[in-house]
This record gives C-alpha cells, sequence and structure tokens, in this order.
C-alpha cells in the first residue's frame, strides 16, 4: 500500500497489483481513495485506470463499466446523485452515443444517441418514454427537447442542474463541474469543480459567461494569478472592457458596454497585440468627449492616436447638436498624446490622404462619425488606406438610421449591399434584449478573423 498527496491537495491511497515486486507502477487489479475525491475500483495498466473499473465520486455520482486511459471509454453506467442515469456508450471521458438516458422529471426517458457530460439528447435521434415504457412527446409534460424544464426563473436539465434567476437579478448556474454566480453583467464569480474537488476559482469580469477584463484565479494546489483576460483566455495586455468598466462616468463608455460594442473592440485589440509589431496608427472619426481617445490611449501607450472631427472647438454652433458638439470637443481638446484634425470631412478623400501622407497607413480605424444607413459606403476611402493585412475599421450603428427607439431602424437592403462589398456585421441587439434597435456593428478587415467567441450573431445574405 502507499501513500501521497496529488495535485487535488487530497491524499491518495492505492492498493494492488504493481508491474513488479519492486516498482511503484499500478498494473493489475487494485483499489485507490483520494480524500476530497473518490474512490476506484478496477484493472490498472501503466498507472491508468484501463478496462473494467467502477468509480465513486464525493459529489455523490457513479460510473461502473469500461475505461480506456483514466478515461470513460466504451459501454458504462452513469448515475448522478439526483438520481438520473445513463446507460450506453461512452467516449473521451463522456457519454456519446446511443443509450438511455432516464431523466430527474419522474422518470421520463430518452432512448437514442446522446452527447456531452450530462448526456444532452440529439435533438431528431431518438424518442421519449414515461417511466412506464409508454411513447410520449416530451412537450406534453413540460420537458425541451434537450430534458430540460423551465419554471418560476429555473431552469432545470435532464440530470437535475439548475439554472436560477435571482431576486437581485444575479444569475446562478449550477451545473455538474461548474458553479457560477454572476453579480452583474460584467462581474461575477465562477468555481470549477472536477468530480466533486474544485480545480480553480475566479472572480472578476465576465462577459457572456466567460472570464473577460481583470480577473484573479486561484487553484486548488495553491495556484494564483491575477491578470486580464480576453473570451476565457489570459492576455498579457488590457482589453476595452476591463478599461471602460473602470471608467464609467462616460456615457459614450457605457452606450458601448450596453450594446456589446466592447466585444468587438476586445477583438480589434487582441489581434493588433498579435500581428503589429510597431507602434500602431489609430485614428476615431467623430470626436465626441475624447472617452474612447483616453481609453485608446490608456490601451496602447506607444499608439500614434489620430483625431478627426468636421467641427473645431472654436466652431459657431448653427443647432443645439452643434452647440453640445463644440461644448465636448474643448473638453476632448485638452487630452495629451492626440494628434487633432478640426474642420476635416472624413469623407473627403484629400484630407484623408493627407493625415495618411502624415503618419502612415492605418492599423485601426474608427469611424463614430455621423450615423446613417447608408454612410458606410462613403467610407471607400479609408478602407483603401488600412494597412496590409491586418487593418481594421469598424463603424458603429452600421446601416441604420440614428434613433434607437425606431424598430424599423435597420436598413436591410444596406445591410446586403455592405456584406457584398466585404463588410462583416454583427446584430448587437440580441445580448441587449433590443433596448437599443440601432445596435448594429460593422467590421471592415483585410484578414480574416474569428468572431465566434463573441457569442453575437453575425448577419449573413444566404
Amino acid at each position: 500500500m502507499k501513500t501521497h498527496s496529488n495535485y487535488y491537495a487530497g491524499v491518495r491511497t492505492y492498493a494492488g497489483n504493481h508491474i513488479s515486486i519492486h516498482s511503484e507502477i499500478e498494473h493489475g487489479l487494485g483499489y485507490y481513495e483520494v480524500t476530497q475525491r473518490g474512490k476506484c475500483a478496477g484493472t490498472f495498466v501503466n498507472n491508468q485506470v484501463h478496462g473494467r473499473a467502477a468509480k465513486t465520486w464525493i459529489q455523490g455520482e457513479t460510473y461502473v463499466g469500461q475505461y480506456s486511459n483514466n478515461n470513460k471509454d466504451g459501454n458504462g453506467v452513469h448515475t448522478w446523485k439526483s438520481g438520473a442515469m445513463f446507460v450506453g456508450q461512452f467516449s473521451n471521458n463522456q457519454p456519446n452515443g446511443f443509450g438511455i438516458l432516464t431523466t430527474v422529471h419522474n422518470g421520463i426517458k430518452f432512448i437514442g444517441n446522446v452527447s456531452g457530460m450530462i448526456a444532452t439528447p440529439i435533438v431528431g435521434e431518438g424518442e421519449w418514454y414515461t417511466e412506464d415504457n409508454i411513447q410520449i412527446d416530451p412537450a406534453s409534460v413540460g420537458i425541451d427537447d434537450k430534458g430540460c424544464t423551465h419554471e418560476n426563473g429555473v431552469t432545470i436539465n435532464a440530470v437535475g442542474e439548475s439554472i436560477i434567476v435571482n431576486d437581485n437579478g444575479s444569475v446562478t448556474t449550477i451545473e455538474k463541474n461548474l458553479k457560477t454566480t454572476m453579480f452583474d453583467a460584467y462581474n461575477g464569480e465562477r468555481t470549477t469543480y472536477h468530480y466533486g474537488d474544485w480545480i480553480h476559482k475566479y472572480k472578476g469580469g465576465i462577459r457572456n459567461g466567460r472570464f473577460h477584463g481583470n480577473g484573479h484565479i486561484k487553484f486548488h494546489n495553491g495556484w494564483n494569478h491575477t491578470g486580464v483576460w480576453t473570451f476565457g483566455y489570459n492576455v498579457n495586455h488590457s482589453t476595452y472592457t476591463s478599461v471602460a468598466t473602470s471608467t464609467l462616468s462616460s456615457r459614450s463608455t457605457q452606450r458601448r458596454l450596453d450594446r456589446s460594442y466592447c466585444m468587438i473592440y476586445d477583438m480589434m485589440i487582441a489581434h493588433h497585440h498579435k500581428f503589429v509589431k510597431r507602434p500602431p496608427v489609430i485614428v476615431e472619426f467623430g470626436i465626441g468627449r475624447g472617452d474612447h481617445l483616453v481609453h485608446l490611449r490608456n490601451l496602447f501607450s506607444d499608439a500614434i492616436i489620430i483625431a478627426v472631427d468636421n467641427l473645431s472647438p472654436t466652431s459657431v454652433p448653427t443647432t443645439e447638436l452643434e452647440a453640445q458638439q463644440i461644448s465636448d470637443l474643448k473638453i476632448a481638446a485638452q487630452i495629451s498624446g492626440v494628434e487633432f484634425y478640426f474642420n476635416t470631412d472624413c469623407y473627403d478623400k484629400q484630407s484623408i490622404y493627407d493625415i495618411v501622407s502624415a503618419h502612415g497607413d492605418f492599423d485601426f480605424a474608427i469611424h463614430d462619425a455621423t450615423h446613417t444607413d447608408t454612410a458606410w459606403n462613403k467610407l471607400n476611402t479609408i478602407t483603401e488606406v488600412l494597412s496590409d493585412d491586418y487593418g481594421i475599421l469598424i463603424t458603429e450603428e452600421m446601416c441604420c438610421n440614428n434613433n434607437p427607439n425606431d424598430k424599423n431602424s435597420i436598413n436591410w437592403h444596406q445591410i446586403e449591399l455592405a456584406i457584398d462589398d466585404g463588410w462583416r456585421i454583427w446584430d448587437c441587439r440580441i445580448p441587449s434584449s433590443f433596448e437599443y434597435h440601432n445596435s448594429v456593428i460593422g467590421v471592415y478587415m483585410n484578414g480574416k478573423f474569428d468572431g465566434s467567441d463573441f457569442n453575437m450573431y453575425e448577419i449573413e445574405i444566404c
């Protein structure tokens, strides 16, 4: 018998066969127990569970069946603490293939193909039955086609895990290997478990369920790390979201957060930190109070930052809107480390060429000037002067009018034209629950990028 500490900070005790009398390599029939984790009895090959085995975990789950190199692989039976059970095929350490899933919902069963840690039914590849083996439509008993019930703000899946909307508006997700509490839209806590034993605890920025922004992580083995995250990945630079959430005094900052635009900017920033190996040239068309310029300066300390506006702090206003814009420009003009081009039309080719001649092609361009449904079509000069391979242009309220309350603000014909012209467009109204009906953002880029991490709907024309 041997005892030792392991990664999970528990004590592991083994009794059984070894590869030889003088070896500590577990090989043959054996049994181990890990404090704070669970127990296993079965066959071992070179220190790994391989063949038939039975495991129990401290949180109340059991598995009996085939293993391959410590992973569930082959036929087996997994039982959850809730009483739910899957009998069938496993691969890659989880249910995958044909079997019988007995749910927590009055013993309703799914017979067919499943996938994932909770044996999620694959729609169209199986049938549903009562406890008495009578075939039914799951909707008739309040179960959706993934085996979930939905009632009073609580979703319960097939194996008894739940998602709860709390009275204070926060959301608590309780899963097999995960517990997350979202305090608000931008901060929360997440603890990840491995069969009853926590692996790491995280506290900080969260967007769409992923680590995003400033955060601290602590692992069970004692390792700690504080840093910045982008869509779940630790990065060595700040994100737009992390900077913006620390500066909520700005109206424009709050607007970008509310519309989920920040995630698009985060992707751009990550892209530039990866590909641009020199101080980038960043230009913003439409200055406002300059809050965006401050964020950009904080994010790119060595960048050439250019600000362009068709008004100036000394302009004479002709409308109430212009009066407000000029007042904002007086504040923006005090920002240091920015090259200002006042009384400059961003749609004028010669003006753009003059800026490029002085500073070089644009690595990162932001169009936040006049927003009309056809404004994108006036930006061809800017797309032409984006740096090769990695130049990016963003325009907010893409193909929309300026009225966020107008349900018909989106010009879908113009969106079709823009996509045909090489623009990629995201509909940000979905995560914002249509609070802003004109929340559409367009990106033109010399190169390709993966936008799947955004968890937002990218508009495509079929």
